[in-house]
């Protein structure tokens, strides 16, 4: 069936994965260990007080310290953090502990056209089916492929532009050196042959 089908691409490096019916086992076991065993939470949230600490704060560095330069940027970022969908301070510690009990975390990524807002939707890793890469450089990747809940068919999953930096000169200097795509994706606990992440207690 389609869970189990072999990763195979003309790759230099060949990638080293679960497979997939044996993924979701895990995810769920990480899960359960999450519900039931304090000392496996506990390991988890040392690493995300160890990463956020008292908080996380983004402070504009352009233009001269005091300039309207700055605090302009200063302002899309702070409306960017507080904004009533994205609470980054009551939600990045969830995401940070779902990426270490889970081993990987993406997030879709919304703008709104009028204001420029960007928006962050969590995404589970068990809805994450593939993450692609270049073929001749396996740690740059390129498609994240979500499975919607009651999706069966690969048509209709979402592929969706990982985020990265953008180096094709037809994109145009608008583009060009700015990080665009659809969804950020991050792998815990891999090494450079691996692109899905591990969880952290998996050992």
């Amino acid at each position: 069936t389609w869970a189990f089908r072999p990763v195979s691409d003309k790759r230099l490096v060949k990638r080293k994965e679960i497979p997939p019916a044996l993924r979701l086992k895990i995810l769920a076991t990480m899960a359960q260990l999450w519900d039931a065993n304090p000392i496996a939470r506990r390991m988890v949230m040392r690493l995300v007080n160890y990463v956020v600490g008292d908080g996380i704060r983004l402070v504009a560095i352009n233009g001269e310290e005091g300039s309207k330069e700055r605090e302009q940027v200063q302002d899309v970022l702070d409306a960017f953090w507080a904004d009533g969908r994205n609470q980054m301070d009551r939600r990045l510690p969830r995401w940070l502990a779902g990426y270490f009990t889970y081993g990987e975390l993406c997030l879709r990524v919304t703008q709104n056209p009028a204001t420029g807002l960007v928006r962050l939707a969590y995404v589970s890793p068990e809805q994450v089916f593939d993450v692609k890469s270049e073929p001749e450089d396996i740690e740059q990747l390129t498609k994240v492929i979500i499975q919607p809940a009651g999706a069966m068919n690969e048509s209709d999953f979402l592929k969706l532009d990982a985020v990265r930096v953008q180096e094709d000169p037809k994109d145009g200097k608008d583009k060009y050196g700015r990080r665009d795509g659809q969804a950020f994706y991050w792998a815990a606990n891999i090494l450079p042959d691996m692109v899905r992440g591990r969880p952290s207690q998996l050992v």
